[in-house]
């Protein structure tokens, strides 16, 4: 049962302090979060929808219809029994298999042996392919949930960003909580992602 919480994306409502300075648009990117950020879509009310939203916005990028797609995968998730209105979503990629897209899972909340580096690397490794990660993690080691109700939450990285000596100092990402282009510090985040869920996330290719 334990396992089983673990791998849900649930999200509650949010008051926080920030997660740190947003860094100069001029310091290196791999990515293209600017360009994603148009593909941002907030979880409104729906407190546990954000790894719904962050995988209709992921399809959206790819050419299909966010909102038929949302709608789309509550019902499915539902009748599968992936996704229950009350809880959220167990795993990720249940969409993406419904439309035949290949992506790449990262991570299981069952393996051992994965690093920080390694989970690092990886992640600039996809995106420095152009594909989209899809992340699940543990709010509550980022500064901005802490304290709050969030927990388990899903979000879109969209780049990364080093200073100028290729040292990364921050994920991007679209964060249905919270906005666009939000940055978390690399150390900050990498915690996050570890938590339980061992750096779980799918890496989509682009077709």
């Amino acid at each position: 049962m334990r396992l089983l919480r673990w791998m849900l994306a649930a999200v509650f409502l949010v008051s926080a302090g920030p997660a740190g300075p947003r860094q100069p648009d001029y310091l290196p990117l791999i990515g293209t979060p600017q360009f994603l950020a148009r593909f941002w879509h907030s979880q409104g009310e729906d407190v546990y929808g954000c790894a719904l939203v962050a995988q209709a916005s992921v399809l959206e990028a790819l050419g299909y219809d966010f909102a038929a797609e949302l709608d789309a995968m509550r019902e499915l998730g539902q009748r599968d029994g992936w996704y229950d209105p009350n809880v959220g979503t167990i795993g990720l990629g249940q969409p993406l298999r419904a439309h035949d897209i290949p992506f790449d899972v990262f991570g299981t909340s069952l393996a051992a042996g994965l690093t920080p580096e390694r989970a690092l690397y990886e992640l600039k490794r996809q995106l420095s392919a152009g594909r989209y990660a899809i992340v699940n993690l543990d709010a509550q080691q980022l500064a901005y949930y802490f304290g709050s109700a969030v927990r388990f939450h899903t979000v879109w990285v969209t780049g990364i960003r080093q200073d100028q000596n290729g040292n990364v100092i921050s994920i991007i990402t679209n964060d249905s909580l919270r906005g666009p282009l939000i940055e978390y510090p690399v150390a900050e985040f990498l915690a996050a992602w570890a938590s339980q869920f061992n750096y779980y996330a799918n890496f989509v290719h682009l077709r």
